[in-house]
């Protein structure tokens, strides 16, 4: 008896309308945040891409560890860029380049003044 009343539960919990009511909020969910979304994916996307390419370049003696890490942040940005650009307002392409122009010039200065100089400053 009880079984039966547990398979009555169930399935009265995955009836037809109720996963039709599920789809529908997923999909306005989807819907609603498909630019964060599609961001998320793209950064998963991009860094591996990018690691891929500094591991071919590397592989092959074309750079070297130095050098990687300034290609890294650039490389990463320059494909952030590219693919975001075809999903958004053309209204935001000035920002995400003057973000992008600042993520660069922002790594570059901790890279260079900023962390050498809070390594040297030892007690």
């Amino acid at each position: 008896m009880k079984k039966l009343m547990n398979l009555k539960m169930l399935l009265y919990k995955i009836r037809p309308r109720n996963l039709d009511i599920y789809r529908r909020l997923s999909l306005r969910y989807v819907h609603r945040n498909r630019i964060t979304l599609l961001e998320q994916t793209l950064e998963i996307l991009n860094e591996n891409g990018v690691n891929e390419i500094l591991s071919y370049m590397k592989y092959n003696h074309i750079t070297d560890d130095t050098f990687n890490s300034y290609m890294y942040i650039i490389i990463y940005e320059l494909f952030q860029l590219s693919l975001l650009m075809n999903f958004t307002d053309e209204e935001k392409h000035n920002s995400m380049i003057k973000k992008s122009i600042h993520h660069i010039l922002l790594y570059i200065i901790f890279k260079e003044l900023i962390f050498p100089i809070t390594l040297n400053m030892r007690p």
